[in-house]
């Protein structure tokens, strides 16, 4: 029998991962205490959620845009 070595995970793996198990403890904990409704909290998660995606993709976004502005003037430059 041929035993493989198992791999390990990489060190930002497990610190997202780490971080993330903290984010829904802590979430949960103040879910608990102040007595909030499931519906609003999901409601406050998906909010969170979005508000990350958008500011992802406008950064993206201007990041294409100073690539493209940066082409240009090398193209009308010579």
């Amino acid at each position: 029998m041929i035993f493989r070595k198992r791999k390990r995970m990489n060190w930002k793996t497990r610190a997202t991962m780490g971080g993330l198990a903290i984010a829904v403890a802590a979430l949960y904990a103040l879910a608990v205490s102040w007595d909030i409704s499931p519906g609003r909290l999901i409601g406050y998660l998906l909010g969170s959620i979005l508000l990350v995606l958008a500011t992802m993709l406008v950064a993206a976004l201007l990041v294409v845009l100073i690539k493209l502005l940066g082409a240009a003037v090398r193209k009308l430059l010579p």
